[in-house]
């Protein structure tokens, strides 16, 4: 397990795409999904007539031999009830020592702490800081 923080375009997301490419090249299917995306599902599941019901779609996240998630916390995510169903998530996937990515641009103390305190454990887990400059403003001199 790894939790991955740092700042805005410090290349989270490229460590992450780079990881399910690799896995993939090796036979295996990784999960990668932003936190909006996945609460945005969880939350289509609630209303009238949903494709798949909340439990299955939410077990399927717990159970996935592979999962990365992407920003979480970010675009407007973070509410007590998406927290709420993280938790769970990472809780499921500690529980059975499953492989889990998770990157965001928060610092620490804005993370559940049953989240950051299983991603802590040094049996299973890691959590690095990503200390990267911003590549998009690296890149282009002065950001523009």
């Amino acid at each position: 397990m790894l939790l991955c923080y740092g700042g805005v375009g410090s290349g989270k997301t490229h460590l992450c795409e780079a990881t399910a490419i690799t896995l993939y090249k090796r036979g295996m299917f990784c999960r990668v999904i932003t936190m909006a995306t996945l609460m945005r599902g969880l939350k289509r599941t609630l209303g009238h007539e949903p494709t798949i019901s909340y439990d299955d779609l939410l077990n399927s996240y717990c159970s996935n031999d592979r999962l990365i998630l992407d920003d979480v916390g970010m675009g407007g995510s973070g509410s007590e009830w998406e927290y709420g169903q993280l938790e769970e998530i990472v809780v499921a996937r500690y529980r059975e020592r499953l492989f889990t990515i998770i990157t965001t641009n928060r610092d620490l103390k804005e993370l559940p702490e049953r989240i950051v305190s299983r991603f802590s454990d040094p049996n299973v887990g890691r959590v690095i800081l990503n200390t990267g400059k911003d590549y998009r403003i690296v890149r282009n001199g002065n950001g523009r």
